[in-house]
């Protein structure tokens, strides 16, 4: 019903352009009846040719200026050869050189960087003068520029205190979830299970370890998949105060998205279509099988072992004289596209009067992935995505007091994947080396042998395909009704919202036999494993989620001569039913007030009782609050009268008790199941009688409750020199208590899992800076804004093992340190290897890493800590970075005479990752039963003759407990700069487009992750904990966009 509805709207979208495209007749278009000779007329339009009203029009050099009327025209007394300026907030200032006495027509363009006078908070909008917390915006055109199929990839860099990580470049997929694959059964231990989402390319974190709840026109739904086009601001809501009306998820933080909605005035149309092709960021480099099969006869003899490879072997594949016997395929080269295409549509009409208005956004993506394809098949077997995303929205206004508004969002999502799914594709891309068996043998079968028995060309191209289906659906309706009649200032608000997602694919995968081919006396031998099977038919739920959400608001809006009040009251509800579980709801009662003196000085407080039913009944809510204090100096006599220069200089901070309710599924009640087919067997002889059993399920937490966060912030804004120059400072301090987490000091003898208990403490401070300046030479406009964030987290306190040395402990250290053993270099000599501590079990060899013996069980007489002669968890240490993490972003761009370019750049400072038990980094570290790839950088191992210069341990043919632990030669920088979106385009002169009926017509070329320097090198950064996923793309993007 969906599709059809959605594919409907899309024919009457398109026939509507086109009718408007044709017969849509602009007042721009009109000719101008000429002035009398004194006076100049002319006329002042936006983008979409639609008239400006309250342009200021001056002549330069002189003092004379006019505003232009409501339908954007102005007379002025102006001579030829005068100069005429424009300004607009909002818009780039013009200027307009007189030639004759014809009237003339004038378009301003947006300014790239908007400043609205009023800003989207939780639930509403207000003046950005009342602001008292830290919230950081960006808007349309910031969001546009970032050719990628999700939003959440442009934010990398755009905002202060958001920190990005992206870990996939292709949506990690759920294909092969069995239909049961949700089933409850066991109460999960682990927290609240998280929400569906179409974010599984980039990880975000706001000022603490949790991530933001996403709020998308008012409503929570974790939904990226929107069109940018059809996006009007995203925020992040970073202090507790700004959040306290989410309650029992206010500790989270906030990404506020703020889509288009219906604007009074005639149409408004524009199209945009774009087109690119993708590449794999960063891929590694694979020895060559002559490379790779010298390295493994060295790791062998390291062991004790016996060559594998002769000399003949290995001129063979030196020189590549027999490639079926002796194979030199680079698997990346063969089953990876250089480019794959992008492509996206989008279609945005809006208009209408004072009593109704309408928005519709039209949205269409298509992506291809970068695995080869056959032509032999009928079917796809490459990844594919195409998107339908629709957005309507209407108001009517039947009176001054009332307001309806009705929203609907729908998106469908149809995609695709080789049938080895490609996790598992890239996963055997990365750990089978280049000879381990040809693409065909010569009778055109796939290779393969006893370890390998599956062929990664036909793994790609002759596996079948995984088609995947997913749908959502928000429908949204508010209603507002303001009681001005009987009350000044009294206004209520109702919203309600129902939505659904529902994903699934059809399993259509195979398997291919394959071939090992010999030579016995000359005689070709073709040895078969694996096995040959028809295409499945099998359909599968990978998700499904139904939401309701209810919200009743009645609030007091009055100004007292210098006095401001607002003040309301505002309860909602918010039910969830994920796949097979019982509804989880949330319900907030909560307060509100708003006060500021003269625009000069503010407070604000808010209470919150809020609840979640996965409690255990009776402890179900808890009371949420904060309050917030604001001093805009600027408004002071002493800086009005005396600094000119400074436009705005406020002081702000905030203060507010938070929650989270990071709760297992009904974790407070004891369950019994049958679980990993454990069985009595009751009588004698081979075949005796088999019965499940019950037994207890993991220990309950009856007293389980919300964690809980004290907020801090304390900021200042600053703008001088005409707004040119604007800076904002804020300084965080936000302590986590009461944390879900299991206890260290636990015993096994129970027989039974523990649970998590509210029992850790964490605290995260940071600082954020963003400045902005902004100017123009003549008709040349530039400006550079950027913003730099510095995070540091602390464990206050976690129950864990008792440790006899205070480097043992976490406790103290960062959040989720890293610790291991401390690397000392590599045993240069046997005997020293011999002479030395070493971990328990292991002989150590030359070449071998050493480890400091730093402490044992225990301790000298001073307490200080007593070596053991032994490398064991004593002396296990932190091996992270003290240093707050630090990430940046800085975004430059000009206008000029159509002209328009922007650039961002971002990184991460104070960064590291570990690369222990990598199949990159660890040379022939395969899975399963076979031997995996070696990469460049093996090649600068340890031997006698590199022991000076070596960079990598000896080799060995499989992974030690010495060399392959957790430890600090396996720490890298983790820190990269990434040129990450560029955009340069050009918008034709309105009196070129004017001629075809067209208001505006830009043509523009976008890049994105076009250059990285990374602190590491080896992979990409971002991916150094995720190193099997989907690369990262560079995209390059071409596209037109046209406003009429």
């Amino acid at each position: 019903m969906l599709s059809c509805y959605l594919k409907n709207y899309f024919t009457v979208a398109a026939v509507t352009f086109l009718l408007l495209q044709i017969s849509y007749q602009s007042p721009i278009y009109a000719k101008t009846q000429h002035a009398p000779a004194d006076t100049l007329t002319g006329k002042v339009v936006d983008d979409y040719g639609h008239a400006l009203q309250g342009v200021k029009v001056g002549v330069q050099g002189t003092t004379l200026t006019v505003y232009t009327a409501a339908n954007g025209e102005f007379n002025i007394a102006a001579p030829v050869k005068s100069k005429l300026y424009f300004h607009y907030k909002g818009y780039l200032d013009a200027e307009k050189l007189i030639t004759d006495t014809g009237a003339i027509l004038v378009k301003l363009t947006p300014s790239y960087l908007q400043q609205p006078d009023t800003v989207n908070i939780l639930y509403g909008r207000t003046r950005i003068d009342n602001i008292v917390g830290s919230i950081s915006s960006i808007y349309t055109n910031q969001v546009t520029t970032t050719p990628s199929p999700v939003y959440s990839v442009a934010l990398a860099g755009r905002l202060a205190g958001l920190y990005t990580e992206q870990y996939s470049g292709w949506p990690q997929a759920d294909a092969s979830s069995l239909l049961t694959f949700f089933y409850i059964s066991v109460p999960s231990n682990t927290g609240r299970a998280p929400e569906p989402t179409d974010n599984k390319e980039v990880n975000l974190q706001l000022r603490g370890p949790l991530k933001p709840v996403t709020i998308v026109d008012g409503v929570q739904r974790d939904l990226f998949s929107i069109d940018p086009e059809n996006i009007e601001s995203i925020s992040v809501l970073k202090d507790g105060l700004s959040t306290i009306l989410l309650g029992q998820r206010s500790s989270n933080g906030v990404l506020l998205i703020t889509t288009k909605k219906a604007r009074a005035g005639s149409p408004r149309v524009s199209f945009t279509a774009q087109t690119g092709f993708q590449n794999p960021l960063k891929m590694p480099e694979p020895l060559s099988a002559y490379e790779y099969a010298y390295l493994y006869n060295e790791a062998r003899t390291n062991e004790g072992k016996t060559a594998q490879y002769t000399p003949e072997d290995l001129q063979a594949y030196k020189d590549g004289s027999n490639p079926y016997l002796h194979p030199d395929v680079n698997w990346f080269k063969t089953i990876l596209r250089r480019n794959a295409p992008i492509r996206r549509y989008n279609l945005n009409v809006g208009g209408g009067g004072n009593f109704a208005r309408y928005h519709l956004s039209l949205g269409y993506l298509d992506q291809d992935g970068m695995f080869i394809t056959s032509p032999d098949n009928t079917y796809n077997t490459n990844n594919k995505l195409k998107r339908y995303t629709i957005s309507s929205s209407v108001e009517i206004t039947p009176n001054k007091n009332f307001e309806v508004a009705l929203k609907f969002l729908g998106r469908i999502q149809d995609s695709n994947e080789p049938g080895s799914n490609f996790s598992t594709l890239l996963s055997e891309l990365y750990t089978t080396p280049n000879n381990a068996y040809p693409v065909f043998n010569p009778n055109k079968s796939f290779g393969g042998n006893s370890i390998y028995q599956t062929n990664l060309y036909a793994q790609t191209v002759n596996s079948g395909y995984f088609p995947k289906y997913a749908k959502d659906l928000v429908v949204d309706l508010e209603l507002n009704y303001k009681f001005d009649r009987w009350v000044p200032g009294l206004y209520s608000k109702i919203k309600g919202n129902f939505s659904v997602l529902s994903s699934n694919a059809a399993a259509r995968n195979r398997t291919n036999e394959v071939y090992r081919y010999t030579l016995n006396n000359n005689e070709p031998t073709y040895t078969r494993y694996g096995q040959i099977t028809d295409p499945n038919n099998e359909f599968r739920l990978t998700a499904s989620a139904q939401y309701v959400y209810a919200q009743v608001m009645a609030g007091y809006n009055k100004q007292f001569g210098a006095h401001n009040i607002n003040a309301s009251l505002f309860a909602d509800m918010r039910s969830v039913t994920l796949n097979f579980e019982l509804p989880g709801t949330y319900r907030n009662y909560a307060g509100k007030i708003d006060y500021n003196y003269k625009n000069k000085y503010f407070a604000q407080a808010a209470v919150n009782r809020s609840g979640y039913d996965r409690f255990k009944p009776g402890i179900q809510f808890g009371t949420f609050y904060g309050g917030g204090l604001g001093w805009k100096i600027s408004e002071e006599n002493f800086i009005k009268e005396h600094i000119s220069w400074i436009n705005l200089l406020k002081l702000r901070t905030t203060f507010a008790k938070t929650g989270n309710a990071n709760v297992g599924y009904f974790i407070w009640r004891k369950g019994y199941g049958s679980q990993d087919s454990r069985l009595y067997y009751f009588g004698a002889g081979l075949n005796p009688a088999q019965y499940d059993y019950l037994s207890e399920l993991a220990l309950t937490n009856e007293n389980a409750t919300w964690e809980k966060a004290n907020k801090f912030d304390i900021g200042v804004d600053l703008s001088i020199l005409n707004d040119r120059l604007q800076f904002t400072a804020d300084y965080y301090n936000n302590k986590f208590y009461d944390l879900m987490q299991v206890r260290g000091k636990t015993s096994a003898l129970i027989g039974n899992v523990y649970n998590t208990e509210n029992i850790g403490i964490n605290r995260y401070t940071g600082m954020e800076f963003t400045a902005t300046y902004k100017n123009k030479l003549n008709s040349f406009h530039y400006f550079v804004t950027g913003n730099v964030s510095f995070m540091q987290s602390r464990v206050l306190f976690m129950d864990e093992v008792i440790q006899p040395n205070s480097f043992n402990k976490r406790t103290g250290q960062p959040v989720n340190a890293p610790f291991g053993y401390l690397a000392d270099g590599f045993f240069a000599t046997q005997e020293e290897a011999s002479s030395s501590p070493t971990v328990s079990g292991y002989t150590a060899k030359a070449g071998d890493i050493r480890f400091k013996d730093i402490g044992g069980p225990d301790t000298n007489p001073d307490g200080s800590p007593k070596p053991d002669g032994v490398i064991n968890q004593f002396d296990q240490t932190f091996l992270g970075s003290k240093k707050p993490l630090l990430f940046y972003g800085v975004t430059i761009g000009f206008n000029y005479k159509g002209f328009d370019l922007t650039a961002l750049v971002q990184g991460v400072g104070n960064r590291v990752i570990m690369t222990e038990m990598n199949a990159l980094s660890v040379a022939f570290l395969g899975s399963g039963t076979y031997t995996g790839q070696a990469y460049k950088q093996h090649l600068n191992r340890w031997t006698p003759e590199t022991a000076s210069s070596a960079s990598y341990p000896r080799l060995s043919d499989a992974a030690t407990i010495n060399n392959n632990v957790p430890s600090s030669f396996w720490m890298h920088s983790g820190n990269y700069f990434r040129l990450k979106n560029i955009d340069v385009g050009y918008t034709l002169p309105i009196s070129w487009t004017s001629k075809i009926k067209v208001s505006s017509l830009r043509i523009f070329a976008n890049g994105l992750n076009l250059f990285t320097d990374p602190g590491y090198d080896i992979y990409d950064p971002e991916q150094a904990q995720n190193v099997f996923n989907y690369p990262i793309q560079k995209v390059f993007n071409l596209g037109v966009n046209i406003k009429l």
